[in-house]
């Protein structure tokens, strides 16, 4: 995930960015007319740990944790959640979120504003909205998203089981989609894929321009081309179908010029 912290994308519906997430998320299974092509209703975890994390948050320990978010990017803010969630499991207690505003929700969609209640930041897009009432707090209440090896050590010991964990994090969120949100990503299928729905094999990539170049060099245009084409070859597929995200407009002329002129048989979507 790595999602665009500006104020474009705040003043307008930023859940569109996860609507987006849903539309690209799937490249393998076959097309379903205005559906998705998973369903995310189903509240199924299928990884190993997932199903640990799922299990280990289904229930109110005696004493629990709290959570701020950083209100960074929605990548960032997702990031660094799921260390805190791996951080409160090694205490044994589970993790609850500090009802506060959260930048990525959706004033309309998510019902949120300075007059309104405070709710918790996940609540609106992933149904997370987890209340322990007979739980006491743990005397510094606040779990961090430390991510030193030694936080941790049950669940992470290496680069390779903090990818794992917080991959299986990010499944156990996404097993809890809001209904609406699913409804509304549907609702743009048609819109954005025409009326054969999402195509076989399709390629998502992001665009990731805009702000990114304060943090690091970015990634060229060529370099996102040259993986497309390594995808399209090791797959045979004959007539690739792209899904590109940008916060970017810049960065989705410059791809759409591009592929006119050198790849006539590309066809790109966007939403």
């Amino acid at each position: 995930l790595g999602w665009p912290h500006s104020g474009m994308m705040v003043r307008c519906e930023v859940y569109a960015a996860v609507v987006l997430m849903l539309l690209g998320s799937i490249a393998h299974v076959s097309a379903l007319g205005n559906h998705l092509t998973v369903d995310w209703t189903t509240g199924e975890v299928h990884s190993p740990m997932a199903k640990t994390i799922q299990a280990h948050q289904s229930v109110c320990t005696d004493k629990v944790y709290y959570y701020h978010h950083n209100n960074w990017g929605m990548g960032s803010d997702l990031h660094t959640w799921t260390q805190a969630v791996c951080n409160s499991m090694e205490k044994g207690a589970t993790l609850l979120e500090v009802p506060d505003g959260w930048i990525w929700n959706d004033r309309t969609f998510c019902h949120t504003g300075p007059t309104l209640p405070k709710v918790q930041p996940l609540s609106c897009y992933f149904n997370l909205d987890k209340h322990c009432p007979e739980s006491t707090t743990f005397p510094d209440k606040m779990m961090s998203y430390n991510h030193s090896y030694d936080r941790c050590p049950k669940y992470i010991q290496d680069d390779r089981t903090r990818q794992i964990f917080r991959a299986s994090a990010i499944e156990y969120l996404f097993s809890n989609m809001s209904k609406r949100l699913i409804a509304e990503a549907e609702k743009e299928i048609h819109g954005v894929f025409g009326s054969d729905g999402i195509p076989e094999n399709m390629i998502t990539v992001h665009l990731r321009w805009g702000d990114k170049k304060r943090e690091m060099k970015l990634v060229t245009q060529q370099e996102y081309v040259d993986a497309i084409d390594k995808m399209v070859r090791d797959h045979a597929i004959a007539h690739p179908h792209v899904y590109i995200t940008t916060e970017s407009k810049e960065a989705l002329e410059k791809i759409e010029q591009y592929v006119k002129q050198h790849k006539p048989k590309w066809k790109l979507y966007n939403y």
